[in-house]
């Protein structure tokens, strides 16, 4: 495993309680998520201890309708129950992926495609599948390549896409993922064929050029803007205290 400290890691929500500031950043998130198909991605920069784990699981529970039941109260909110019919979908599946949990030698992809089944595994439920006839994705457990996971991962997206079900991916820790060559420039290739199905943030901590230079050359980066994450102001920083 590549670290473990995190608190905010898949496992757990930020509630609204817990969380203080970032509107800007909440906006851009939301206004990249209603792009159309193959333009939904961001890259989010940030130091480290800047609340970056945390932002992306508010943005996960903002997203989960059951989890946020005040959804529309808030002007900001109001518009992510917008965004819904914007992209023409019944609901977003929204998983969250934190890199720094991979287990010791496991592959990067196969995380995610596990994190992908574990947070659709959650996310069924027997009133969803009577009133709006999800699909059940088989698991498969081994897999004989890379190139294998991604495209059994894509063929799950596309099922899901058809029943109007948005994916959304918010990646975070990515930058951990190029280290010691874990993660190759023909393995990042692959996610170019789920990239335009699919909405992509991805949250990093160092320049992905400079932890993996051959990697982050990819062509799946190709028109993916980037921001910065600015530092709380000094209202947010004293009601965060």
């Amino acid at each position: 495993m590549i670290s473990n400290s995190n608190p905010y890691n898949e496992y757990f929500d930020c509630l609204p309680e817990d969380f203080v500031g970032r509107r800007d950043e909440i906006w851009k998130i939301m206004n990249v998520l209603a792009r159309p198909s193959g333009q939904a991605h961001l890259e989010i920069k940030g130091l480290p201890e800047t609340g970056k784990s945390r932002l992306i699981s508010y943005i996960k529970y903002l997203l989960t309708p059951e989890k946020s039941p005040s959804l529309k109260k808030r002007d900001w909110q109001t518009k992510i129950a917008e965004k819904y019919t914007a992209l023409n979908c019944n609901s977003m599946f929204v998983v969250q992926v934190s890199f720094s949990q991979i287990p010791f030698g496991m592959h990067p992809f196969q995380y995610l495609y596990n994190r992908f089944h574990e947070t659709y595994k959650d996310y069924l439920s027997f009133e969803r599948l009577i009133k709006h006839q999800y699909p059940i994705i088989d698991y498969q457990e081994k897999f004989r390549s890379v190139d294998e996971i991604i495209r059994k991962l894509g063929s799950e997206i596309s099922i899901l896409n058809e029943r109007l079900i948005y994916s959304v991916l918010l990646l975070d820790d990515f930058d951990k993922i190029f280290a010691n060559q874990i993660v190759s420039k023909q393995e990042v290739n692959l996610l170019r064929s789920i990239r335009d199905q699919v909405a992509i943030i991805l949250f990093t901590e160092k320049s992905l050029s400079k932890v993996n230079p051959d990697a982050s050359s990819s062509p799946f980066f190709q028109s993916m803007p980037a921001e910065s994450l600015s530092s709380l102001s000094e209202d947010e920083a004293r009601k965060f205290l």
